[in-house]
């Protein structure tokens, strides 16, 4: 595994003496200090974001970077996770796709993700914001680079029956075939 989601400065600055890791700032809001350092001190081009004022405070701490992989987080549904997180991250599906144009216009690289939240038992969830995105992508009109399935994924833990690993993937597969 050489590519971590890091949400913290202590967490990049212990793995950044390994070789060769892929560093993502994944969560969505950010202290300037954090992307300031993230960026400059550590090389980090990859930052999450779920308003535009997330995006100009990244434009900015970054003095207006041409090297961003931009992350835009859409909300979408947790219900069936232990942990949902919709109501606390992520860009609205109405207001989505203007902010997708505004990160296109910033980014060198441009992606959506989203989290159906922690511990999620059901993986048709994963299809239905799968589907969520790709209405977003066609209407904003833009061009992407990557689609960011998220987290969610639930771990193995004593008393809780969650469905297989390759059920999750399978779903994700299917779905993303289906979309235009």
């Amino acid at each position: 595994i050489r590519s971590f989601d890091v949400a913290s400065i202590a967490e990049i600055t212990l793995l950044s003496d390994y070789p060769d890791v892929s560093l993502h700032c994944m969560h969505p809001v950010k202290h300037p200090n954090h992307i300031r350092r993230a960026y400059h001190e550590f090389g980090i081009r990859s930052f999450a974001l779920d308003s535009s004022d997330e995006l100009e405070k990244i434009c900015q701490v970054t003095a207006n970077a041409t090297d961003l992989a931009l992350h835009v987080r859409i909300a979408v549904d947790n219900s069936g996770s232990r942990i949902p997180l919709n109501g606390k991250f992520g860009v609205s599906l109405a207001k989505a796709p203007e902010l997708l144009i505004a990160a296109r216009l910033r980014a060198d690289r441009l992606g959506v993700c989203f989290h159906v939240g922690s511990q999620a038992m059901r993986p048709q969830n994963f299809a239905r914001a799968l589907k969520w995105a790709s209405r977003i992508i066609h209407k904003s009109g833009v061009i992407l680079d990557y689609l960011n399935v998220g987290g969610g994924f639930p771990a193995a833990y004593p008393g809780i029956d969650s469905p297989p690993l390759d059920q999750y993937m399978n779903v994700i597969g299917q779905a993303f075939n289906d979309s235009p």
